[in-house]
This record gives C-alpha cells, structure tokens and sequence, in this order.
C-alpha cells in the first residue's frame, strides 16, 4: 500500500482522492500495474520474441492450466465473452425455431448471439437480490413459449 492509498472501514482499498469524496473505486489500474507490471512486461516481452501472436504457447498453457483446475478434459479459450456464448450455443446446435431465454438485465451479447444464429430471443425477468434468472417466470416463459410452437 503506497501513502496515497488507505483502507476504508470494510477493509476496501481506495485511494486518497476517492476516499476524501466517500467513494470507492471500481477498480485501480494503477494499483494492478505496480503489483504486476514485472511479470507483464516480461510476459508481452516473450510473446515479441517469438512471434506468435495467434495460438501461441501461451494459450496452450493457459487452455491446460484452466482444464486442471476445472477438473475438465480440455479447455477452449476465445477472444471475448460474446465468442464463449456463440461458440457455447454453436456447439448445441441453437438455430432458428430454437428460443433462448436470456435475462432481461443482462449486457447486449447475451440477446446478440442467439439473434445472430437466428434463434428468437426471450428475455426473463431477474431476481432483485441476486440479478439471476427468476425461475417462476422462467417457468411461465418456458410454458407459454410451448404454446406458441
């Protein structure tokens, strides 16, 4: 912790500025660099080294190191959360005549890819306290979808 940084009274980390307006900060960057910078830097530094800036070892460390500790056969890596679910949903066959409940609070992606793979997008409300599916409207979706088929 550096003098510009201070613990608030949950044990949160903020800095001096945010804490003297009674605020915590989502996340410091800043903070991650001085802790990391030394492995980053020398992690990019390989990568320049070698060339392979597509599937390069590192992403078949990664790939095995994820399956170890999921306890998985193999692990898939990708470029971003919207290609997990197209390739998620991919794998399932999702097309069009499927539906694909997604939540209502939720980031565009989740709605996005189902359109994209021309599956009719149903949206469901969440619970207020956990931001989850609510399972009872899920239920009553899941019935009234079935009625429309």
């Amino acid at each position: 912790m550096n003098r510009c940084d201070q613990v608030n009274a949950k044990g949160v980390l903020m800095n001096s500025v945010a804490a003297a307006q009674g605020q915590i900060n989502f996340i410091d960057l800043a903070a991650q660099r001085r802790r990391l910078g030394v492995r980053i830097d020398h992690a990019i530094q390989n990568v320049l080294e070698h060339g392979q800036y597509i599937l390069g070892p590192e992403v078949t460390a990664l790939e095995q190191r994820l399956a170890e500790f999921t306890g998985a056969d193999h692990a898939l890596s990708c470029a971003s959360g919207t290609d997990a679910l197209a390739m998620l949903l991919m794998a399932w066959h999702v097309g069009p005549g499927d539906a694909v409940f997604v939540p209502a609070f939720t980031f565009v992606a989740t709605a996005e890819v189902a359109a994209w793979l021309g599956a009719s997008v149903v949206f469901c409300d969440v619970k207020p306290d956990t931001f989850n599916l609510d399972r009872q409207v899920l239920r009553l979706l899941f019935q009234w979808q079935r009625r429309l088929v």
